[in-house]
């Protein structure tokens, strides 16, 4: 009986915490977004995930306002199938009309393909977040690791965001 009570107990925690955090937000439209991608390309399902994120993006309405979108491997070891998730997000990038070019200056990085893609994709995000506002906000969507939001909220930080 102690087990049923707690199990109660927790699903109720569960679906208050669920409907709060489904409460309609304000207008969508009015705010930049950031997306960083899962951040283990060992998983398949990955290249699947971040191609649907762009497509939702689209079908939203909101493919105009997604200004830096990037994914990398945190975990180590070679990632298996990095250019095939590289390939799906460019690729449906450019087929809602997100980006124009696979390799143009676009908000989109693979941080997992070179120390300078990494440093770049760092320094657009923390770009991004000096100049957000309150006319002009910012939401920084995280689907996978955090280690290159967390190194673009100190560089931002460093170069006076927030003061």
């Amino acid at each position: 009986m102690m087990k049923l009570k707690w199990f109660v107990l927790l699903g109720t925690f569960a679906l208050t915490i669920g409907s709060a955090a489904a409460q309609k937000i304000d207008d969508p439209a009015r705010y930049r977004y950031a997306y960083s991608a899962d951040g283990f390309n060992q998983d398949r399902d990955d290249i699947a995930a971040s191609a649907m994120t762009l497509a939702l993006f689209d079908k939203a309405g909101l493919s105009d306002r997604l200004f830096h979108f990037h994914f990398n491997t945190n975990f180590g070891g070679e990632p298996k199938h990095a250019e095939e998730h590289r390939k799906s997000v460019l690729q449906t990038a450019l087929l809602f009309g997100i980006i124009k070019e696979e390799n143009g200056d676009d908000g989109f990085f693979d941080v997992s393909r070179s120390e300078q893609e990494r440093r770049a994709a760092i320094a657009h995000i923390a770009r991004q977040i000096r100049i957000s506002s309150a006319s002009d906000p910012l939401r920084m969507i995280c689907a996978g690791g955090v280690q290159t939001y967390y190194l673009a909220v100190q560089e931002a930080i460093q170069e006076g965001a927030g003061k």
